[in-house]
């Protein structure tokens, strides 16, 4: 049986979280939702070449005041994935 990860309760009070009420990220979110909202997204695999998952990732990046870089790198990192791909890794 899989055990769930555990973590400390410093941990766990030591983890980033937004508070979006306060970012006024709501309303940037929202606004970022409803002007891609009918736009197609790309599959998964080709996420990182997605103008729409991009554009998604620079709102979220302004309205959560994210590191770009780092929300790029995520976003390569996922479309290489093999559960994303369906390639096993060194493919």
């Amino acid at each position: 049986p899989q055990h769930p990860p555990r973590f400390s309760l410093d941990d766990l009070r030591n983890l980033p979280v937004p508070d979006f009420t306060t970012l006024g990220a709501v309303a940037q979110l929202s606004a970022a939702y409803d002007a891609h909202a009918n736009d197609i997204l790309l599959p998964l695999p080709q996420m990182d070449n997605d103008p729409v998952r991009r554009a998604l990732d620079a709102a979220v990046v302004a309205a959560l005041g994210m590191d770009a870089e780092l929300v790029s790198t995520i976003r390569r990192q996922l479309a290489s994935e093999p559960s994303v791909t369906g390639r096993r890794y060194g493919e």
